[in-house]
């Protein structure tokens, strides 16, 4: 398998190659920015890749692109309350390295982005929870052939701190069940202090 290096400019060189296509093969122009040395190391690279049976074409998607994507093909696998918290953790991410080329994302990225929520006064269990989602929509990427690795991977997340719950005693129970005098939800209030029950429980009862 062969390729071709042109000199386009004072230091801009366009690098051809042939790439497996379903209809046989097609051409791929790629321009590479350096001396011809670092273009004959790209079309090595891009060769090598094909030839191991590796090779992902090039792509200019960005991150926040892919995962509104991603997010878009999850939504009908998920619950409702699933996909809010999955957006949420998008958003997240776009803030921070949207523009960036989905294939060119690297582990310092992403390493950034979580201190610099944490400099935000997020807690390290909801960064740990958006390493995660990120975790999981790159993994996809991988298997679409979209990237070769997942750069998550290598990234440390901060650990999710322990928090010791304080309980409400009997005095601000009362005072609590007083205050909710009233209220149409007032039974409900009532259930959720004396019995701890989960909002989303709460919520499913009848």
């Amino acid at each position: 398998m062969k390729g071709n290096i042109q000199q386009r400019g004072p230091r801009t060189w366009r690098v051809r190659y042939d790439v497996p296509s379903p209809d046989g093969r097609k051409q791929v122009s790629e321009t590479i920015h350096g001396n011809k040395r670092d273009a004959q190391r790209a079309l090595r690279e891009r060769l090598a890749a094909i030839d191991k049976g590796i090779y992902i074409e090039r792509s200019e998607e960005a991150v926040a692109e892919y995962l509104e994507r991603w997010l878009e093909v999850h939504s009908a696998q998920v619950s409702i309350r699933t996909r809010v918290g999955y957006a949420t953790c998008i958003n997240r991410f776009k803030r921070h390295f949207g523009t960036v080329a989905l294939q060119k994302l690297r582990p310092e990225h992403i390493q950034a982005s979580y201190d610099a929520m944490l400099e935000s006064g997020l807690t390290g269990r909801t960064v740990l929870h958006s390493h995660r989602v990120l975790s999981l929509a790159l993994k996809d990427a991988v298997k679409w052939g979209l990237i070769l690795r997942n750069p998550a991977d290598v990234v440390s997340p901060p650990r999710a701190e322990k928090k010791e719950v304080v309980a409400w005693d009997s005095d601000i129970i009362k005072k609590f069940i007083t205050a909710a005098e009233g209220s149409r939800y007032r039974n409900a209030y009532t259930l959720a202090a004396f019995t701890g029950i989960r909002r989303s429980e709460l919520a499913g009862l009848k």
